[in-house]
């Protein structure tokens, strides 16, 4: 055997010896891995937005994933032990699954739950190739490589789309997503009240922030190690280009967070690096924010009309200062950096060396940060909406005050469902429900928080456990190693630290594309534990193999796959039939790919929605009771896996309607007021069916039951004005959400019985705030009517507008007086 070949091979510390010829099954496993890390990403990152437009791409990760794992088990088979801190780790990941799966106890929403129970063996395949395949020389060199390859592309992607050319760059990756529309990638610059911010494939800016954070220090970490102009090359290319996507994404979070995770990197280098990495930094900014103005105008201008010589000058500002900073960073290199290493060689040798640089830097960049947020001249220097953003970097700001309260809020859930939690995707089901004001955010915006909710505080101490442990152990090695060693896996560091870092304040990991990079490079970094046998008293000492566990990984590899590719065939019948839709009308080619849908995922709340709509549209063109009986049990179904769902609560409620069921009705709307308190069509709702209810009483004589109903009116008018008192307490800065306020309809329902109990002073108060000038409004005519009625009752007249309204339908005098006259 040529020492070529043996090179090639992976070392002895992998799942498979250098004695032996490297199997295929060894290069499918690694190659579909790869191949997933470069797909994954233009599958708009797999967000999991708990909707079935997200969920394709995730069930279908799961397949790939399970493929992975099923390869990984065969590999493992006969070379996986037990009795080392890799062995104990690969079985404890399967913890969290177990409280994923323990929460399925309480899940608010199963379909959620599921799909995040199922999503952890995504992650566990990650997990497991990052502790096994990147044990070896070979498979660390493959993934580093794919990562920071495909990361780069991302930057590359984004860069395009902000200066007019995603049409190009979208056709080499259009083939296999189905992101695509118009020639460009959806939302890889989005628009919000700030203006244009680069999202590229994340669609997200903030996120895209927290991904550059990872990438950008992970490219000045390869520059500053590489003593070779081409190795540093590599990567330092890419700095400008990623400083510049950072501050198109107008992060504001983003600008704090990298200050802070700089400064817990810089701990983990010795003083001549710290200073290397700081200057490259520092460089590479500067060229950065001369280019930047330009840059961001150029953006702006080609987006709202394309113009190709306002987008060539973007390129070769880009470009010129991307090859001045790879040569100062090559020259950096070649002569910065040996100079620094022989002169603070007597730092790097004491205990507490490491510490100097990082407390003066967390002063300079106090002062840095501090000039940038406070001082205008210096902000002037920078684009418009960057200055606009860092001016607004304060505690008092919209989005710290609104994460606060999804904190609080969250907290709330956790206190009802304290051990288990709710299940995945427990935020998404049940914000509104905890909720403090009208806000719309089904996410937590803090991965902490969220997990939280779904899997409570057991699963949370799991997961924090499991965190503590990679990290402890890894750090615990890092610096028992040599230089060679830590190098050779700090990139895995530092891209799980970023990660974890930024989740703390916003959805990131809600990304299932960055939960595997997470779960990867904590599988790197625990890779190079030692491999010496721990003393467990669990094991006979002379045990060598344990194979049940890579056996139990194959066989539930299997059954995964199984399960996941029915969710992305039930996924495909659901297209199918949103394509016929488009074409026919016939109900039996509409039905039968939701019927195949349904069978293979029973209970999907859109599938379910779809097929109850178009049920009962043939059933009242026929009235045959074959079809409301089909519709009724695909909606009892669905709403037992999905009690909280507020599409399915409405369908219900429309169907009670329809059947004259009032009663059932009013009931199903009080039972769902708890779950929405802010939910203002239920309100409205509410208030219709209590006054149907009354006027039947009325009709009747039943005045008790009018009493009744009246009391239902009056507790949901004080809840809504609790609510409306509790918005006013609100911080200005902050945003209150969606409008929450009395409507004309139910100032008119509540005005008009304020009347019928003869409280007309209180009928004018509720009723006079919500006169309006449209005469033509059969709610707004309603409320003048019973406004200038209680005003007769207490002897009061408003002249001009009892004449405004006669003059327009002189009938109206007659059901004022009559009004007037009979109660």
């Amino acid at each position: 055997m040529s020492k070529k070949t043996e090179k090639a091979r992976p070392s002895d510390k992998g799942p498979i010896s250098a004695k032996e010829t490297i199997p295929l099954r060894y290069w499918a496993v690694v190659g579909l891995s790869v191949l997933f890390l470069f797909w994954a990403p233009f599958q708009r990152a797999l967000f999991n937005g708990n909707d079935s437009t997200f969920e394709r791409p995730i069930y279908q990760s799961i397949v790939c994933a399970s493929l992975i794992l099923f390869g990984l088990a065969l590999l493992l088979l006969s070379k996986w032990k037990l009795r080392s801190e890799q062995g104990w780790l690969s079985v404890g990941f399967w913890l969290i699954p177990a409280a994923y799966l323990l929460s399925l106890a309480n899940a608010a929403s199963q379909l959620s739950a599921l799909n995040a129970l199922y999503s952890q063996f995504l992650y566990g395949s990650m997990f497991l190739i990052g502790l096994y395949v990147i044990k070896d020389g070979l498979g660390n060199r493959i993934f580093q490589s794919a990562i920071l390859a495909s990361g780069y592309f991302i930057v590359l992607f984004g860069l395009f789309h902000w200066l007019g050319n995603g049409e190009a760059i979208s056709s080499l990756v259009g083939w296999f997503t189905p992101f695509v529309e118009q020639g460009v990638y959806k939302d890889a610059v989005m628009t919000d009240s700030n203006g244009l911010r680069l999202a590229s494939v994340f669609q997200y800016a903030n996120t895209y922030a927290a991904f550059l954070i990872a990438l950008l220090l992970c490219a000045l970490f390869f520059t500053i190690k590489s003593s070779g102009w081409k190795s540093a090359s590599l990567h330092a290319v890419w700095v400008v280009p990623i400083l510049v996507s950072f501050w198109l994404t107008l992060s504001r979070g983003a600008i704090v967070v990298i200050a802070v995770v700089l400064i817990m990197l810089l701990l983990f280098l010795k003083p001549y690096r710290q200073l290397l990495l700081i200057a490259h930094l520092i460089v590479g900014s500067i060229l950065t924010f001369t280019i930047l103005g330009k840059v961001t105008s150029y953006g702006i201008s080609v987006h709202e009309s394309f113009s190709a010589s306002l987008s060539a000058k973007g390129w070769l500002l880009l470009l010129a200062a991307t090859a001045l900073y790879t040569a100062a960073a090559c020259a950096m290199q070649r002569f910065l950096a040996p100079w620094l290493s022989s002169k603070l060689e007597r730092i790097d040798g004491l205990k507490k060396g490491i510490l100097l640089i990082p407390v003066i830097a967390v002063v300079a960049g106090s002062l840095v940060i501090a000039a940038l947020t406070q001082v205008s001249a210096i902000r002037s220097l920078l684009p418009a909406n960057v200055e606009t953003r860092l001016e607004n970097i304060n505690l008092a700001q919209h989005s710290v005050l609104e994460r606060g309260t999804f904190y609080k809020d969250a907290m709330k859930l956790v206190a009802d469902y304290p051990l288990i939690g709710a299940g995945g995707g427990a935020w998404s089901a049940l914000f509104e429900k905890y909720q403090s004001n009208p806000y719309v955010s089904r996410q937590a915006h803090s991965f902490f928080f969220q997990y939280l909710t779904e899997v409570g505080i057991i699963g949370f101490i799991v997961i924090a456990a499991f965190l503590v442990a990679v990290f402890y152990f890894y750090i615990r090695r890092y610096f028992q190693s040599d230089e060679n060693q830590r190098e050779s896996r700090f990139l895995y560091f530092i891209l799980a630290l970023s990660l974890l870092t930024h989740s703390a304040i916003d959805f990131d990991l809600s990304y299932l594309y960055l939960v595997v990079l997470l779960f990867l490079c904590l599988g790197g970094m625990a890779s190079g534990l030692s491999k010496e046998p721990s003393t467990s008293p669990l094991l006979p000492k002379d045990t060598k193999r344990f194979p049940i566990f890579p056996a139990i990984l194959a066989v539930g590899s299997i059954a995964v796959l199984i399960l996941s590719a029915r969710l992305v065939m039930a996924n495909s019948s659901f297209k199918e039939h949103l394509a016929i839709r488009q074409s026919s009308n016939d109900f039996n080619e509409l039905m039968d790919p939701l019927d195949k849908a349904l069978k293979l995922q029973p209970g999907h709340p859109e599938y379910s929605a779809y097929s109850i709509d178009l049920l009962n549209a043939v059933y009242q063109q026929t009235q045959e009771a074959v079809y409301k009986q089909d519709e009724q049990s695909i909606l009892k179904a669905a709403l037992h896996r999905e009690p909280h769902n507020r599409q399915l609560i409405e369908i219900q409620l429309n169907d009670l309607i329809a059947n004259n069921d009032i009663g059932r009705a009013l009931q199903r709307v009080r039972e769902a007021l708890p779950d929405f308190p802010w939910d203002m069509q239920l309100y409205e709702k509410s208030f219709q069916l209590e006054e149907a209810l009354s006027q039947t009483a009325r009709e009747s004589g039943d005045t008790g039951t009018i009493d009744k109903y009246w009391q239902y009116m009056l507790a949901d008018y004080e809840a809504i004005k609790r609510n409306i008192d509790h918005l006013s307490t609100l911080p200005k800065e902050q945003n209150q959400g969606l409008a929450f306020q009395v409507t004309p309809q139910i100032a008119s329902v509540v005005g008009s019985n304020y009347y019928r109990h003869g409280d007309y002073l209180a009928a004018e108060e509720a009723l006079k705030p919500y006169i309006g000038d449209d005469l033509t409004d059969e709610t707004n005519v309603t409320i003048i009517r019973w406004y200038l009625a209680s005003l007769s009752k207490q002897g009061k007249t408003d002249q001009n507008l009892y004449d405004r309204l006669t003059s327009n339908d002189p009938s109206e005098a007659d059901k004022i007086a009559e009004i007037v006259n009979a109660l």
